[in-house]
Order: structure tokens, then C-alpha cells, then sequence
């Protein structure tokens, strides 16, 4: 019995709810809160009704040989609503998902309101609240949300954990915003704000944006190469592999000082990292430093070698 509940819940409940939130959340232009347990017990409610309809009808069809009018109509009228409802709640949500219902633009309202859902610390499930408002948020690439955005930053400056948060979700929409349509003020503005946030979390977060986004040569990266010498390794890590997103002779010189060591078990990340950028932004010149690791006795180090020479390869 529990698995034919839970069978109910999978295909009816849960896409009914999902379609519901979204539609909801569409048609309000996204600047209401949704509270989607109470869309949950609502639906749950209804489906529990149109079920209770559609026994009633079958009962009364059943004693009646199927000649009872109102149980036919209770019963085909039950199965109608329900496929009705099925179907709203799967091809909304569906249709939201691949973009095939356009967004209302973000005004400044939907903004501060994207950034409240994604500072939301609730649970960190693919149906929680602060989990869909970052899916929301990389879907974005209007650039005159920039200066906003920029401002955002600079007047939550403090240390304290609310305003870490509202930072960290800032920047996550920036690197979006210039990852999908670039824009070279935001990102330097990433990059210089690596010389001003100290929090090594923030730090890396920022680093691992500015891993998607191919960054000019004009772009002074000063503030990355600084950081892939931290002594925190979660900015080192994240810093040498943002160096795979500039292709200058700064970058190289960092990528080539951790290839070119030979204790590799110390080393080990360092040089993934090193092999990944490298096999983004190297040439065939660079392949002889990355051949020195395919014979390594650590995997993820000769097969991150590997790759990067076949990627230069092909590119080249």
C-alpha cells in the first residue's frame, strides 16, 4: 500500500506542486513569496477529493449496473479534472524549464527578491526555496542589472554573516549575468573585488565564477595570480584553475611553476588544476611541460595530462 502512495505522490503530487510553484511564480512576475507547503497540502487535498470522486462514481455505476447518470458524470467528470490537473502541472513545469515561456523582465523589485529566495536558509534540496532562486539566477543576462547589483556589494560591506550572504549571492549573479553576456566593467569588478573580500569562501566562489567566463587579455589578473599562491587551499585550487580562463603569458607563468613540480604528491591538485587550464588556454608549444606528467603514478594526474594535451591538439 505505502509504495502505491508513494507511486501517487511521484507522477500526480510532486509535478502538480512543481507546475503550480512556477506557474505561480510566472504569473506573479516572480515578486511574491511562495509558500509551496501550502500549495503542497492544497494539491494533496485535491487529489484526495477527485479520488474520492471517482470511487463514489464508481460505487453508484457499479450498483447501478452503470446506468446511473450522476455517477457517470461524478466519474468521468473525476478523471477529466484529475488529467486536467496532471497535465497543467507537468507541461508548465516543463515548458518553464526549457525556456519556452518567456520571463517578465527583472525589474529592481524581482531582483532584491531573487537575491532574498537565494540567501533563503532553508534546506539545500532540489525543491528548496534558495536551491530554485539560483537556477533562476543563472539564467540571467541583462547587463543593466550590473550597476545595481555592483552597488548591492558595496553597501553590504561588513563582515557579519547576513550581509557575507547577500555578497556571495551578488556575486553568483554577476558571474551569470557576464558568463551568458559579457561585460568587461563587471568583470573586472570581480576580479578587483578578490583584493577586498577576505572571507576564503567568498574568495573562492568568486574564482570558480570567473572559471566560465573568457576574460580579455586587457584584463589586469594581478588579483587572481595572487591568489593561486594563497596559503588557503581552497582559494590556491580555485585560483589556478580561473587561470585557465585567461589566455596571457601572466596566467602561464603560474600554471608552469606547479607543472614544473616534481613532488607530486604534495603538489597533486595543484597540478590537475595547472593541466586543466593549461589545456584550455596552451598551444602545441606547451604540450612538452604536460608529457612530463603522463607517466605519473597518480591517476587524476596523468589522465588530466592526457586531456589537456588532446584539447591543445584539437584546438590547434
Amino acid at each position: 500500500m505505502d509504495f502505491i502512495f508513494d507511486l501517487l505522490a511521484e507522477i500526480i503530487i510532486e509535478p502538480v506542486i512543481e507546475g503550480y510553484v512556477l506557474a505561480m511564480s510566472h504569473f506573479s512576475g516572480g515578486s511574491k513569496k511562495l509558500d509551496e507547503e501550502k500549495v503542497r497540502t492544497v494539491v494533496v487535498f485535491e487529489s484526495l477529493a477527485l479520488m474520492a470522486m471517482f470511487v463514489v462514481g464508481g460505487i453508484m455505476l457499479l450498483e447501478t449496473s452503470g446506468k446511473s447518470m450522476a455517477g457517470k458524470i461524478i466519474f468521468i467528470l473525476s478523471i477529466a479534472v484529475s488529467v486536467v490537473q496532471i497535465l497543467f502541472g507537468i507541461i508548465f513545469g516543463r515548458l518553464k524549464k526549457k525556456h519556452l515561456i518567456s520571463n517578465k523582465p527583472m525589474t529592481t523589485e524581482r531582483l532584491v527578491d531573487l537575491i532574498d529566495r537565494m540567501c533563503n536558509e532553508d534546506d539545500c534540496s532540489s525543491k528548496s526555496i534558495s536551491w530554485q532562486a539560483y537556477r533562476e539566477a543563472e539564467k540571467l543576462s541583462d547587463t543593466s542589472l550590473l550597476p545595481f547589483l555592483q552597488k548591492t556589494i558595496t553597501e553590504n560591506k561588513n563582515s557579519c554573516k547576513k550581509e557575507k550572504k547577500i555578497r556571495s549571492s551578488v556575486y553568483f549573479i554577476i558571474g551569470k549575468i557576464i558568463g551568458n553576456s559579457f561585460d568587461e566593467n563587471a568583470c573586472k569588478f570581480l576580479i578587483e573585488r578578490l583584493n577586498i573580500e577576505t572571507d576564503k569562501y567568498i574568495i573562492s566562489s568568486i574564482l570558480d565564477l570567473l572559471v566560465g567566463i573568457n576574460i580579455p587579455w586587457n584584463i589586469d589578473i594581478a588579483p587572481i595570480v595572487h591568489c593561486a599562491k594563497s596559503d588557503k587551499w581552497q582559494i590556491r585550487h580555485s585560483a589556478i584553475y580561473a587561470l585557465g580562463s585567461s589566455a596571457t603569458t601572466e596566467s602561464k607563468e603560474v600554471l608552469y611553476f606547479y607543472l614544473n613540480q616534481t613532488d607530486e604528491k604534495n603538489y597533486r591538485y595543484e597540478i590537475i588544476y595547472a593541466n586543466a587550464s593549461l589545456g584550455k588556454i596552451g598551444k602545441k608549444e606547451d604540450i612538452p611541460i604536460l608529457e612530463k606528467h603522463l607517466n605519473s603514478r597518480i591517476r587524476d594526474i596523468k589522465d588530466s595530462a592526457a586531456y589537456a594535451i588532446e584539447s591543445i591538439r584539437k584546438r590547434n
